[in-house]
């Protein structure tokens, strides 16, 4: 007899603030400007952290560097309660839009905020997008 497999049941959240959306252009283009953009990633990640803690359940955040710095106790909160920290870029670039160079720089330098604040390793990483491409 075959023993039945269990399913693997995968949450994973892009953790980002509203502007950072890829392709949706508002006055908060530059990263320059996202020091004055109303913020609400505090206030729905909370939201979220509580309903995942009543089921029970864990997940992976995918976490934008600059987010990061901004907001170091709610990527520990995360953390402290058993979520993965992945990497979603340090400005949520799109990738084919980067240079090698400069996407290693992006990586290196979110995996390094993510680590700090976190105190986890960070092991997973999820384009901007889903930016990566064949032709890149």
């Amino acid at each position: 007899m075959i023993s039945p497999v269990q399913p693997l049941n995968a949450f994973c959240v892009d953790l980002e603030e509203w502007f950072h959306i890829c392709g949706v252009h508002t006055r908060y283009d530059d990263p320059a400007s996202w020091d004055q953009a109303p913020s609400c990633v505090e206030k729905d990640t909370e939201v979220l952290l509580a309903m995942l803690d009543e089921a029970g359940a864990k997940g992976t955040f995918l976490t934008i560097g600059w987010l990061a710095e901004r907001y170091p106790r709610l990527i520990r909160r995360i953390s402290e309660q058993g979520h993965e920290i992945g990497c979603h870029g340090y400005y949520h670039q799109l990738v084919y839009e980067q240079s090698a160079a400069q996407f290693r720089e992006e990586i290196r330098r979110c995996r390094n905020i993510l680590r700090e604040v976190s105190g986890q390793e960070v092991l997973c990483f999820r384009a901007p997008g889903f930016s990566i491409k064949r032709q890149c």
